[in-house]
């Protein structure tokens, strides 16, 4: 491996593309998005998902300079992974899995809705505004869940700052901008 191409761009490169379309392929079926996120007004809900969305792709855009080996993506990157541990709270809501986990118990048929949940046949269950009376089977199953989407992100974004800010991985961008 030469060191004008160093392997973990790569691989950072790569991880960001696959994790970005992974995502928006969620993003394809909104009622499951806007479940995941209730009881936030739905306003809300809207510019979240339209936020993620931009995310994805310009995580997309920015994985794509990466491989190029341009200097503006290489700050882009860092700045994105900064803003992704900077924004964790909002990220990876306690609510969201707690939702997902009451669902996933209905669907197993160990627990049930709690009472006033509102059920159409064509979308997502929306719980009533108030879930703390709730009893989960698994209440830990969420907090763990929440744990590991956090550890998962804050390696991934600690790991990029660490790898893009090394002097030898600056110096192959800045070598890259000076052939042109």
């Amino acid at each position: 491996m030469s060191e004008s191409n160093p392997r973990g761009i790569k691989i950072f490169a790569w991880l960001l593309i696959l994790a970005s379309f992974y995502k928006m392929y969620g993003f394809i079926d909104y009622g499951y998005y806007e479940f995941m996120f209730q009881p936030l007004a739905q306003t809300i809900i809207q510019k979240r998902y339209a936020v993620s969305v931009i995310l994805r792709a310009i995580g997309i855009i920015t994985a794509l300079g990466l491989l190029a080996r341009m200097e503006l993506f290489r700050k882009i990157f860092i700045g994105l992974a900064i803003i992704s541990i900077l924004g964790l709270p909002f990220k990876h809501p306690f609510s969201v899995f707690k939702n997902i986990a009451i669902y996933s118990e209905y669907q197993k048929q160990t627990n049930q809705y709690p009472q006033r949940t509102v059920i159409l046949d064509t979308t997502y269950p929306l719980f009533p505004e108030n879930l703390r009376d709730y009893r989960l089977t698994a209440p830990v199953i969420p907090r763990v869940s929440q744990i590991i989407f956090i550890m998962i992100d804050i390696v991934f974004a600690l790991g990029s700052v660490y790898y893009f800010t090394r002097k030898d991985i600056k110096e192959v961008f800045t070598k890259r901008k000076g052939k042109r």
